[in-house]
């Protein structure tokens, strides 16, 4: 039985899909397997992924008709091995140390580890994974696993609610059935991640243990798409619902981020992304501003203005649109978020033309 199972969803990622495993291949602990969904590629990607995992005897490529990712990373929870398993995107890669704090910390009694993630580009067109050193310095633990990740976690350096860089007990997966929504196409990493704290008794944290590299595709990359208003708002709902069932472990430091993550997910993502030049042709705005008032209002109705204030994730303008959205000022609303819009892509070009002198 392997220390952990890897999981890796693929979908038509030729481009990346072989840096992505070598990263994995070239960790310095060995005591894993990485098990490949291919997703029904339409690329080469199905190709790849069998010539790299029939050459390396620690990795399995599974193959599926197209279902989405959540549906790949449950067809591999269902053939892992490990006692161990997280999940690695098929456009991202590894640092070598990858693994090097799950073999610290197998044995402590922890349930739940977690380090954490750099942005990486390209320099003269290549990746360049470099040494990870010091990270061990900084070492956090708490049995108080929900009121740790609400409230102790650095949002700069791992999103809470990702589950790449966290390691998860593959036994408390299967006892209390814990798998991915495959209704949902968004979110739904953050939904599997919310259900795991249900039951996790221990986290331990290495805060500096940037050891998962996101990398930057130029665009590319599987967290950068945009999609229908009502996507948006079917994965926020199920997860804001899902934070309610931890107000019991985390009180009102749960309740404060899940209103907070609600609220300010939906401003930025229907709201600005709507309002924006770039995406205001995808939905008419006879089309936003009716959805806004059919869907939004009554949504805001339940949280009270005075819990939604400034904080690090939402930032003054987003709490005026949620007050004007509360209260049915839809016209203003969507104007003042266009205008914000305008404005930003003024600042944007001012800056860097500014570059040039």
């Amino acid at each position: 039985m392997p220390l952990v199972s890897i999981i890796v969803p693929v979908y038509n990622r030729e481009r990346s899909i072989l840096f992505c495993l070598n990263s994995l291949a070239n960790m310095n602990c060995q005591d894993f397997e990485v098990i490949v969904v291919d997703d029904g590629s339409t690329d080469r990607s199905a190709t790849l992924c069998d010539n790299f995992c029939s050459s390396h005897s620690k990795f399995r490529c599974i193959h599926q008709s197209n279902g989405g990712v959540s549906s790949a990373r449950n067809h591999a929870l269902q053939n892992a091995r490990g006692k161990w398993v997280t999940f690695v995107d098929s456009d991202d890669a590894v640092r070598p140390e990858h693994l090097d704090a799950l073999v610290h910390e197998h044995l402590s009694g922890a349930d739940l580890i977690v380090t954490a993630f750099t942005m990486l580009g390209t320099v003269n067109g290549e990746f360049t994974i470099d040494a990870l050193s010091g990270w061990t310095e900084h070492r956090r633990e708490s049995v108080q696993v929900v009121r740790y990740m609400f409230t102790d976690f650095s949002p700069c350096r791992n999103p809470l609610f990702a589950t790449w860089s966290k390691f998860f007990k593959l036994t408390i997966c299967r006892k209390y059935n814990i798998k991915f929504n495959e209704s949902l196409s968004l979110d739904e990493d953050q939904l599997f991640v919310s259900s795991y704290l249900r039951y996790a008794t221990h986290v331990v944290h290495y805060p500096e243990a940037r050891t998962y590299l996101f990398l930057d595709w130029g665009g590319e990359h599987m967290s950068g798409v945009v999609h229908r208003p009502e996507v948006y708002l079917t994965g926020l709902d199920a997860n804001y619902a899902a934070f309610g069932e931890l107000y019991g472990k985390g009180g009102e430091d749960v309740k404060n981020y899940a209103q907070h993550y609600y609220v300010g997910n939906i401003v930025r993502r229907i709201v600005m992304n709507y309002t924006s030049y770039r995406h205001s042709k995808k939905l008419k705005r006879h089309e936003l501003k009716n959805f806004v008032a059919d869907q939004l209002v009554k949504r805001f109705a339940s949280i009270a203005q005075d819990d939604i204030v400034v904080t690090l994730n939402i930032s003054q303008p987003m709490v005026r649109l949620f007050r004007l959205i509360k209260a049915g000022h839809i016209s203003r609303a969507l104007f003042y978020a266009k205008w914000l819009n305008l404005k930003k892509a003024i600042e944007f070009k001012l800056n860097k033309i500014s570059q040039f002198y």
